[in-house]
């Protein structure tokens, strides 16, 4: 199993984002199970569950975001993954148009999402970097994990929504799903399916970045830089190539699945 090493990697990087991948391997089990037999598995529905696939999911945007620092170009690394995320986007339309396939549109998943962030954090990397070095990163990751926590309250909690929404100017965007990648869709035009809005997310890529950045000036222990296991670093490494073929490979295992139980 070939994997890349040297002195700009840090093999627990690659090893936490490899169980991240992971991790989403085993619930878009869950999820086309769930779309091929029309069946609701309740235990997914159990809240110490939903917060496992969150939390899943905010790792690997925050270790993406901890990967920047170690990166030469995130703007292109950022167009790339957007490139990718709008051509998922485009064969789920046409899946959800063109073969009347429910809840398949993916307008803005978290290719989407790490695209734009990796490509803002470039944009603003001399002054994020900058800032780091006539105070501790540690602030910039202190100030930006709070503000993704206040932001995820907003979004996903409700927090102040009725003050926001009684304000005319909201309504209207939100009529016309302009607040769809701001956290706010609305459900009548298309649900949002793998969604990952810019908000409260990229503060959590920030959040990421500004850890790198410590990381990057700091001497870590030996034994984080050391590989400790290799599958998990092979798939760390490879999460890109994963996630794009993985429909490729389940979707279709589970639909054999269901023809040979009926």
């Amino acid at each position: 199993m070939k994997i890349k090493e040297g002195p700009n990697r840090i093999a627990a990087i690659d090893e936490i984002r490899g169980i991240a991948i992971l991790g989403m391997l085993v619930f878009h089990s869950i999820v086309y199970y769930e779309m091929i037999f029309r069946v609701h598995l309740e235990f997914v529905r159990i809240p110490l569950v939903e917060f496992v696939v969150i939390a899943g999911g905010g790792l690997f945007i925050f270790i993406s975001g901890v990967s920047c620092s170690f990166s030469k170009s995130n703007i292109r690394r950022g167009l790339i993954c957007l490139s990718f995320g709008l051509l998922i986007s485009a064969i789920t339309f046409v899946m959800w148009k063109g073969f009347d396939q429910q809840n398949t549109f993916i307008f803005f998943g978290i290719l989407h999402l790490l695209g734009v962030s990796m490509i803002v954090f470039g944009l603003s990397e001399k002054a994020v970097k900058k800032s780091a070095k006539t105070r501790s990163p540690l602030i910039g990751f202190v100030v930006f994990a709070g503000l993704f926590a206040i932001s995820y309250l907003m979004v996903y909690r409700g927090l102040w929504e009725q003050a926001v929404f009684s304000l005319e100017p909201v309504q209207t965007l939100y009529h016309w799903n302009l607040l769809y990648v701001a956290g706010y869709p609305n459900w009548s035009a298309f649900p949002p399916i793998d969604f990952y809005p810019i908000l409260p997310w990229i503060l959590l890529f920030f959040a990421g970045g500004y850890a790198g950045i410590w990381i990057v000036q700091n001497k870590l222990p030996n034994w984080i830089t050391r590989v400790h296991i290799r599958p998990l670093v092979f798939c760390g490494q490879h999460t890109m190539v994963i996630y794009l073929i993985h429909p490729l490979i389940l979707y279709p295992a589970i639909l054999l699945i269901k023809m040979l139980a009926t």
